[in-house]
C-alpha cells in the first residue's frame, strides 16, 4: 500500500511538472504573439538607414542605405535593402520574402554585374557585408519560425519586462536559442541574446529610442549589435520613417532590385546624341526631383613574365574616367541614367575609349516597366560560361573573362504577373565585338579586322533583334525559357590573308533554358541552349553547384566552392572549373577569388586569382592573376588557349571614387 502510494505521489508531481512546463510554454507564445501585434498592422513603410560599423581598435566605418517594408497579413513580409554608401558597393540590394511557414527567401542584387543571385537559406547566417547583422538578423522575425518559453519577469534599466527564451526551428538558423526581453506595458522588444550553434552567447542586440508615429506604431530610432567574441559592434540608425506610402508587391520583385547602367559607341552615338536632348528636355522640364553625380577614376598595370607570342611588350598600363548621372522622379516611377567613359591604353590602340555606357530612359507602370535607351541586361545562374547571355555584346578588350559587355540599343517591355516575368526585347542595331590589336596582349595568333566585318544580313549592324525570355520564382526553383532571333554576338573568321581576318556574323536562332534549385545551403545550376544559324544546329551546356561554408573554423571567414562542367556537342571535350570564394566578412569587403579550369582532352590547367579590398570609404584596390599551362605536346588536338602561353601576367587596379 505505501510503495502504492508513493508512485501515486511521484505521478502526480511529474503531471505537475508537465503542467506547469505547458504553461510556461503557452506564456510564451502568448507574449511573443503580443510582441508580434505590437508590430502589425503598419500597411507599409519607407526610412533611411545609417549604419555604423566599429573594430576592437575603435576605427569606424559607415554605411548608407534605403530601407522599405510591405505587409503581407496571409503570410511573412517583404522588404528591400539598397545600399547608397560605401561608392563601391552603391547599388547592392537585398530582397527578402519572409514565409510562417518554410524557409525565407532572399535575393542580392550585385549591380557591377548586373546580376540578380539567389541567397540559399543555409548562406544567410553569416556577416553582412561585414557588419554584425547577418542576413538572418535582417529578416522578419514571424512568430511560426520559433518555439517559446516562458522563463521569467525582471527589470531592465528601470523597464518592466517578461523574459522569453524562443528557439528557431530552422535547421540552418545560426542560433540555437535566443533570450528576448520584452516591455510589459507595451510589448515592445528591448533587448536579444543570441546563443550560437555552440550554445555560447555570441551576440547582443538592443533596440532604444522608441517613438510613436501616427500615434498608433512604435518603431526604435536605434538598434545596437555587440559580438562579444570579437568585441566588435554595428549600430542601425532609423531616420524619416514614414509609413502608408502606398507601396504594393510590384516593388518587391527582382525587377525591383535592378539599376541599370549601360554603354554605346559608333554608329549609335547619332541615336545617343538624339535621345540624349530629348532626354534633358524632360529633365529640365522638372520631371526628376533627385540627381545623384558620382563616378570612378581608376588606374590600371598589368605586368606579363614574358614578351608577346608576337614581340609585344611586357608591361602596359590603362587610365579610366567613368562619371555616372541618375535622375529620378518624385514619385520614384521615372529615372533616367547617363554615363560615359575615358578609357586611354598605354600599349594597345584597340583600348583607347571615348564612350558612353549608359543612357537610359525608365518608366514603371503598375503591372509592367518600360526601358528605352542603351541597356545592359544579364540572363543566367552560373558563374564560369554564361550560355544563355547574348542580349549583349561582349568587350573582349576590357576583360579576358568576357564578363564585361556593351551596352545594347533597345526598347523592353516587362510583364509581372502571377505566373511569372516576360522581357520582350526590340535589340535596335548591333555592337561588333571588340579584340585587341596588334600591339595588345591577350590576342589571337592573327589579327582581326574589324572595319571590314560582314554579315549575313543585308541590313548589316542596322538590323533590328528579337528576344524574350520568361522567368520565375518558386520557395526553392528559380526557371527561365528564352529565345532569341538575330545577329550572332560570337563571329565566325574569314581568311583575308595568312595573318588577317575577318569578323562574320550570321543570323542565329536560339532558345535557352535556365534553372536554379536550392538545397540548404547547395545551389545547384544549368544553363542550356539549342542554337541553329552557325552550320548543324548544336547544343552545349553548363551545369554545376555552389555551395557556402559559413564561419569557417568559427571564425568570420566564408568558404564558397563553385563546380561546373561544361558540355558542347561541336567539341569532343570540354572544360571543368572548380573555384573557391573567400569572404573576410570585414569592414573593408575583402575577398579573394581562386580556381582552375582543365580540359582532360588537351591537358590545358589554367588557374586564376583575383582578390580585391576597399581603403577607407573612398577607394578599392584589386589584384588579378592567371597563369597558362600550355597543355599536352599533342599537334593533332586543338587547343583553346595554346596562342596565350605567353601570356601569363599580374593586374593591378586603384580606384578612387567620385561624387556624392
Amino acid at each position: 500500500m505505501k510503495k502504492l502510494n508513493k508512485t501515486f505521489l511521484f505521478t502526480l508531481f511529474f503531471l505537475f511538472l508537465n503542467l506547469a512546463s505547458t504553461d510556461e510554454f503557452d506564456r510564451g507564445l502568448e507574449i511573443a504573439l503580443k510582441a508580434d501585434n505590437s508590430f502589425s498592422g503598419y500597411g507599409d513603410s519607407k526610412t533611411n538607414l545609417k549604419m555604423l560599423l566599429k573594430d576592437r581598435k575603435g576605427l569606424i566605418t559607415e554605411r548608407v542605405m534605403e530601407m522599405i517594408l510591405l505587409e503581407v497579413p496571409e503570410d511573412g513580409d517583404k522588404s528591400l535593402i539598397v545600399f547608397d554608401s560605401p561608392r563601391d558597393v552603391r547599388g547592392v540590394s537585398v530582397l527578402s520574402h519572409a514565409h510562417k511557414t518554410g524557409s525565407d527567401e532572399q535575393w542580392l542584387y550585385l549591380p557591377a554585374l548586373k546580376r540578380v543571385k539567389r541567397v540559399a537559406s543555409k548562406n544567410r547566417t553569416g556577416p553582412f557585408l561585414g557588419s554584425e547583422f547577418s542576413l538572418e538578423d535582417l529578416s522578419f522575425q514571424e512568430v511560426e519560425k520559433y518555439s517559446y518559453e516562458y522563463l521569467r519577469d525582471e527589470d531592465l534599466e528601470g523597464k518592466e519586462c517578461h523574459v522569453i527564451k524562443r528557439i528557431p526551428l530552422d535547421p540552418y538558423s545560426g542560433y540555437t536559442q535566443q533570450i528576448v526581453w520584452i516591455s510589459k506595458s507595451n510589448s515592445l522588444i528591448h533587448q536579444i541574446h543570441h546563443f550560437d550553434r555552440k550554445s555560447f552567447h555570441v551576440k547582443t542586440q538592443t533596440f532604444s529610442g522608441y517613438k510613436k508615429y501616427l500615434n498608433k506604431f512604435w518603431r526604435p530610432d536605434e538598434i545596437h549589435m555587440i559580438n562579444h567574441q570579437t568585441n566588435k559592434t554595428t549600430t542601425l540608425f532609423f531616420q524619416d520613417m514614414t509609413f502608408n506610402t502606398g507601396l504594393s508587391d510590384k516593388d518587391f520583385t527582382q525587377n525591383s532590385l535592378k539599376r541599370s547602367k549601360l554603354m554605346v559607341s559608333g554608329f549609335y552615338r547619332d541615336i545617343t546624341k538624339v535621345f540624349l536632348v530629348i532626354s534633358l528636355i524632360f529633365i529640365s522640364s522638372s520631371l526628376f526631383s533627385k540627381v545623384e553625380k558620382y563616378g570612378e577614376v581608376s588606374f590600371e598595370n598589368r605586368a606579363f613574365s614574358e614578351k608577346g607570342l608576337f614581340g609585344q611588350d611586357k608591361n602596359h598600363s590603362s587610365f579610366t574616367l567613368s562619371p555616372e548621372f541618375y535622375f529620378e522622379s518624385e514619385d520614384q516611377k521615372t529615372s533616367f541614367t547617363f554615363k560615359p567613359k575615358i578609357r586611354r591604353d598605354s600599349l594597345d590602340d584597340e583600348r583607347n575609349l571615348f564612350d558612353i555606357q549608359d543612357l537610359s530612359l525608365i518608366k514603371v507602370k503598375n503591372s509592367y516597366e518600360i526601358r528605352i535607351g542603351i541597356r545592359r541586361d544579364f540572363w543566367g545562374v552560373t558563374e564560369t560560361v554564361h550560355r544563355v547571355d547574348i542580349i549583349n555584346q561582349t568587350d573582349q578588350v576590357e576583360s579576358f573573362d568576357g564578363e564585361d559587355k556593351l551596352g545594347q540599343p533597345m526598347i523592353n517591355l516587362s510583364l509581372e504577373r502571377d505566373w511569372g516575368v516576360l522581357d520582350i526585347y526590340a535589340l535596335l542595331g548591333f555592337r561588333e565585338r571588340t579584340f585587341a590589336g596588334e600591339k595588345g596582349r591577350l590576342r589571337a595568333p592573327f589579327l582581326i579586322d574589324t572595319d571590314s566585318a560582314m554579315y549575313e544580313s543585308s541590313a548589316e549592324n542596322l538590323r533590328t533583334d528579337f528576344a524574350f525570355r520568361w522567368s520565375q520564382s518558386y520557395r526553392d526553383l528559380e526557371l527561365a525559357l528564352s529565345h532569341f532571333s538575330g545577329t550572332s554576338r560570337e563571329p565566325e573568321f574569314i581568311d583575308k590573308s595568312i595573318s588577317l581576318k575577318i569578323p562574320y556574323y550570321g543570323i542565329i536562332e536560339q532558345t535557352g533554358l535556365e534553372a536554379l534549385y536550392i538545397v540548404g545551403g547547395l545551389a545547384l545550376k544549368l544553363e542550356a541552349i539549342s542554337r541553329s544559324g552557325q552550320g548543324d544546329r548544336f547544343s552545349a551546356a553548363t551545369a554545376g553547384f555552389e555551395y557556402t561554408q559559413v564561419g569557417i573554423l568559427s571564425s568570420r571567414l566564408d568558404l564558397g566552392w563553385i563546380m561546373e562542367f561544361n558540355y558542347d556537342d561541336r567539341y569532343q571535350e570540354s572544360p571543368m572549373v572548380l573555384g573557391t570564394r573567400l569572404t573576410f566578412n570585414d569592414m573593408y569587403d575583402s575577398q579573394i577569388l581562386s580556381g582552375v579550369m582543365r580540359n582532360d582532352e588537351t591537358g590545358e590547367t589554367n588557374v586564376f586569382v583575383e582578390a580585391s579590398r576597399r581603403v577607407r570609404n573612398c577607394c578599392r584596390l584589386s589584384f588579378e592573376s592567371i597563369y597558362f599551362n600550355g597543355g599536352n605536346n599533342s599537334n593533332s588536338i586543338q587547343k583553346m588557349f595554346e596562342y596565350l602561353k605567353q601570356d601569363d601576367f599580374v593586374r593591378f587596379e586603384f580606384i578612387y571614387y567620385l561624387g556624392n
